[in-house]
């Protein structure tokens, strides 16, 4: 992979390529109404999908407790693609 390239997992590991944001960004484009949409924060990201807010949201991922594993709490900042307008707190 070279510098700048994207890998399955900068896109939640599934197999969905640049070409694909693309054919995506261009969806979006011609929908009517607003959407909202999370994603992973990535310069390659925000070139294809450029004229679209992207706001920040605090996150907390929690994982395992179960069976008496130790659990994991991670607060986060997670992306938000976005257009229409957001409610305030």
């Amino acid at each position: 992979m070279t510098t700048g390239e994207l890998s399955r997992q900068d896109y939640y590991n599934v197999p969905f390529s640049r070409d694909d944001f693309k054919v995506l960004a261009g969806l979006l484009r011609s929908l009517r109404g607003g959407f909202i949409m999370s994603i992973n924060d990535r310069p390659e990201i925000r070139s294809v999908l450029a004229g679209y807010e992207m706001v920040s949201m605090p996150t907390r991922w929690n994982t395992g407790g179960g069976s008496g594993s130790r659990a994991y709490s991670i607060n986060a900042e997670h992306r938000l693609l976005k257009r229409f307008q957001l409610c305030p707190d």
